[in-house]
């Protein structure tokens, strides 16, 4: 099959950058700095999390900023607490350049309605010193033809007076604007999975659910924000996109019961994961718009500002966009399982709520990652397909796996989901290629890529030397040429299949084997799917070295970026910490990001937008650490990956004969920090200068 058929990238163009807003919610500032009416110690930390964001939101351009409420901690019916804590927010925000605007929640006005809640419900009373203190409690912004509509959902379904009225106000605002772009800020969301899901303390009640989502039904409302819950969710309800915004100030415990590990001991339960605070910068395009969620870590004021650094947040290019990279990731856990949320006692007594995890989802959009290596069984279930249409309309890329020559069954579903797929691959002994080959021999599946690989058996260990594990071996190595040479030759395989599938073991080098394959696979007018494998060739022995598998995955996504052409799979996403092949992935089984994720993350958002061809020059090793020469354009860059954090790295023995300028541009793949520095002092003092002898991290450096 030609290559040029495997030109399959189905998203739409979003158009030109517009604007940006910044979105953060739940910021629960309590009545003075360092005190909480809380229990909780975390909530202590609510003041000093707040000013590291604004402080952030200083460095990085944006339009106008929306709260989605919750913006203090003690409650209206404790006065004389709320009244310290809204003087406190009050004085916090006025740092904040840019204009911002409110959105009530529940700390702010009362609980919605409910005979179970914990705290008051809303009244009249609480919203007239909403009003005294921060304005209306349900407005319009008006911006470049866009209409951002903020509501006060605690008043659905109270009979006040003032759900009548915001309801007449938004149903002839909607009317009267029904061919405009439409977004929607509210406290509390609609739902957390389904539409019909049962009323608990996260979501709205009926009939005023009912009477939202025909709104957003009726005039295609683009998007909706919703904070409260303290967690990430993206669902997608008919045309709106629906994001739910991480807090700034402390996670929801009772949604750590999603995840298959206790949180540390060091998290408060779940309260202080502190990997999961955050905000978003929301950009606007032409005919579409990203969501870039961005996280704070639990960072107080300035810390871990470093000297001659900037605060401007690197984004890697969203799924939406248009970007350079072919790197992806084997989704083997079940990121699509539904999970019931024990009922503790806390929030909700009376039954379980349930949600998904979609924390591998917000680290692939942070990483920029969109191509997916997905199993059979994600397309077996009706909500898990629904889920990926959505995601797919995210701007993400599906590549599904399976084995042996495909019956009827799963070749008519294949058929019958054809646009849902990017690609196919399909594992079979070699000598069942002609079988495998005459079974997807159909109309159905034309323009769809296929990839073969080769089950690998004991006798191809034992040929090439290698020692033999009773564990399952797949996809060609990139020394079988002549093999592939020969396979390709056969009419019905090349004109069946687009490429083949390498695989790359851990004692391989990344980025020489990418390169390899490449090669191979142009010379030969296929295409490579390759997949880097992270797990040792022991099925017995742990990977748990994180410097080497940030690394390895540095040397993939920089491969990745300069080959675009061929398709590069990290075969683990999240920690596998039992079974087979234990080892580490880009994050743990919290979902939160290791240094991998950081890694992938920055080189996307340095590299994946340049329209230059990214190069790979030259590869050195020393004693302590990788170098990798690579050019863009007429920019020189060195990716210098050390091996170990245990010691300060001085890199003058490998790149001071590069160097011709007398200043140098460092980024940090770790932070994302990056600064210009004196190239003579940078070389005399290693890597202290950027972080007072502390860990060595993966850095990029460019000569300006």
């Amino acid at each position: 099959m030609s290559t040029e058929l495997v030109a399959n990238d189905k998203r739409k163009n979003i158009g030109k950058h517009l604007f940006t807003v910044a979105i953060l919610a739940d910021t629960h500032v309590t009545e003075q700095d360092g005190k909480s009416n809380s229990p909780f110690l975390v909530n202590k930390m609510a003041n000093a999390r707040l000013s590291h964001v604004i402080g952030e939101l200083n460095h990085n351009d944006h339009a106008f900023c929306i709260h989605l409420g919750d913006l203090v901690h003690p409650v209206p019916a404790v006065l004389n607490q709320f009244e310290q804590a809204v003087t406190c927010f009050n004085e916090k925000i006025s740092h904040l350049k840019s204009k911002i605007y409110l959105v009530p929640g529940n700390h702010d006005v009362g609980d919605k309605p409910n005979e179970w809640g914990p705290a008051g419900t809303i009244k009249e009373e609480y919203i007239d010193l909403w009003t005294k203190n921060f304005g209306p409690h349900y407005q319009v912004i008006k911006h470049e033809s866009c209409h951002f509509i903020l509501l006060n959902a605690q008043i659905l379904n109270t009979g006040l007076p003032t759900e009548l009225e915001q309801r007449i106000w938004l149903e002839n605002y909607l009317q009267q604007n029904a061919h405009a772009r439409i977004f929607i800020s509210i406290h509390y969301p609609p739902y957390l999975l389904d539409r019909a899901e049962g009323e608990h303390y996260d979501n709205i009640a009926e009939p005023g659910r009912s009477w939202l989502l025909e709104l957003l039904e009726k005039y295609h409302v683009e998007a909706l924000f919703a904070g409260h819950v303290h967690h990430f969710w993206y669902h997608k309800h008919i045309d709106t996109d629906c994001y739910l915004l991480p807090s700034t100030a402390f996670v929801r415990q009772d949604y750590s019961d999603v995840f298959h590990i206790a949180p540390d001991q060091t998290m408060q339960f779940g309260r202080d994961d502190a990997q999961k605070l955050g905000y978003a910068l929301f950009a606007v395009h032409e005919h579409g718009h990203v969501c870039h969620l961005i996280r704070t870590e639990g960072h107080i004021d300035d810390q871990l500002i470093e000297s001659n650094t900037t605060r401007k947040v690197l984004k890697a290019p969203h799924p939406r966009e248009s970007a350079q990279t072919s790197l992806g990731f084997d989704m083997r856990q079940d990121w699509l399982e539904h999970v019931e949320i024990t009922p503790t006692g806390g929030l909700d007594e009376f039954d379980r709520k349930t949600v998904r995890n979609d924390y591998p989802l917000m680290a692939l959009w942070e990483m920029g990652v969109r191509k997916l290596r997905i199993p059979l069984s994600d397309l077996s279930k009706k909500f898990k397909l629904d889920r990926l249409y959505d995601l797919c309309d995210q701007g993400h890329e599906l590549t599904l796996f399976t084995y042996g020559v495909p019956d009827q069954a799963l070749i008519n579903l294949v058929s019958k989901h054809r646009n849902l797929l990017n690609s196919w691959e399909i594992t079979a002994p070699i000598e069942n290629i002609r079988a495998v080959s005459a079974a997807v021999n159909l109309k159905a599946l034309i323009g769809l890529p296929l990839f073969f690989s080769k089950l690998r058996t004991k006798e191809d260990a034992v040929a090439k030397g290698g020692h033999y594990y009773h564990v399952i071996n797949h996809g060609f190595n990139v020394t079988d040429t002549e093999e592939l040479e020969k396979l390709f030759s056969l009419p019905l395989v090349k004109n069946i299949f687009s490429g083949v599938v390498f695989r790359v073991g851990s004692q391989q080098s990344a980025v020489l084997a990418i390169q390899q394959a490449a090669q191979l696979s142009f010379a030969l007018d296929i295409v490579a799917s390759i997949h880097i494998r992270m797990g040792s060739e022991n099925p017995a022995q742990a990977m748990s070295n994180e410097h080497w598998t940030a690394n390895r995955v540095a040397e993939a996504t920089t491969a990745a970026l300069a080959y675009p052409k061929v398709n590069v799979f990290v075969d683990t996403m999240a920690d596998i910490d039992r079974g087979y092949f234990p080892r580490l992935g880009v994050v743990d089984k919290m979902f939160n990001p290791r240094l991998g994720y950081y890694v992938v993350r920055h080189l996307n958002a340095l590299f994946a937008r340049v329209q230059d061809q990214l190069v790979v020059e030259e590869i050195n090793e020393s004693n302590n650490a990788m170098l990798i020469t690579l050019t863009q354009g007429i920019q020189k860059w060195w990716l210098i990956l050390p091996n170990s954090d245990n010691e300060l790295i001085c890199l003058e023995p490998l790149i001071r004969e590069h160097l011709m300028s007398k200043q140098i541009l460092i980024f940090n793949l770790r932070s994302g920090a990056h600064g210009v520095f004196p190239t003579a002092k940078y070389l005399d003092d290693g890597l202290s200068l950027l972080f007072g002898k502390a860990r060595a991290v993966p850095l990029l450096v460019n000569q300006i």
